[in-house]
C-alpha cells in the first residue's frame, strides 16, 4: 500500500521552497515502470543524487528548455517521468505534452485540483492514474525532516502518449495505482 503526503507540518528554513523540491518515492516509479514493462528512460525533474532514470535532466539545464526526446539517448519513443515543480504546473503540462507529440511517452504527476490548464490536459491523457493510498514524497535534505505531513488534495497521474499509440475509442482510461 502507498501513502502519499506533499507538504510538510515542519516549517522550512528561510529562503528554502518546500513545494517546488519534493522528490518521488521509488515505490511510485516501480509501479510505474511495473506497469509499463519497463524503466524510465528519462528524469525530467531531477537533482543530482535523487533521480529515477539513468538520464535526467537537472534545474540548471532547464527541462522546459531541453528537449526530452534527445536526452533521453535516441530511444525510440522514450519513456519519461516527470514530477514538476508544482508551482510550474501548467508550463510542465504543456512540455509534456508537446514532448508526447514528438514521440515520448510522458508521466507526470500533479495536484489532483481542476484548476489552470490540468482539465484540458486531462482530457488528452492517455492514462489519468489516482494513487489508491496518499504517497509520501521525500522532504529535500536540506529541511533535516523525514517524509510526512499534510495534503488535503492528493495527487493524479497522467500519462501522454504519441499520436497513433492512444485508443481514441475509449478515450482517457482511469486507473487505479
Amino acid at each position: 500500500m502507498l501513502t502519499l503526503s506533499f507538504m510538510s507540518d515542519h516549517p522550512a528554513p528561510p529562503g528554502v521552497d518546500t513545494r517546488d523540491r519534493w522528490r518521488t518515492p521509488a515505490v511510485l516509479i516501480r509501479a510505474i515502470e511495473f506497469r509499463e514493462g519497463r524503466r524510465f528512460d528519462l528524469d525530467a525533474c531531477a537533482e543530482a543524487g535523487a533521480h529515477h532514470a539513468t538520464r535526467w535532466i537537472g534545474v540548471e539545464d532547464d527541462a522546459l528548455r531541453t528537449d526530452w526526446i534527445d536526452r533521453a539517448g535516441g530511444v525510440e519513443r522514450p519513456l519519461c517521468w516527470c514530477n514538476p515543480p508544482f508551482s510550474r504546473k501548467g508550463e510542465f503540462l504543456a512540455r509534456s505534452w508537446d514532448m508526447a507529440l514528438r514521440g515520448a511517452v510522458v508521466w507526470i504527476i500533479l495536484p489532483a485540483r481542476p484548476d489552470g490548464d490540468l482539465p484540458l490536459y486531462a482530457d488528452r491523457a492517455d492514462v489519468m492514474a489516482i494513487p489508491s493510498r496518499r504517497i509520501a514524497f521525500i522532504p529535500p535534505p536540506e529541511l533535516g525532516i523525514e517524509a510526512g505531513g499534510t495534503d488535503s488534495t492528493g495527487h493524479l497521474l497522467l500519462r501522454f502518449v504519441p499520436f497513433g499509440h492512444r485508443d481514441e475509442v475509449t478515450g482517457t482510461r482511469v486507473v487505479w495505482l
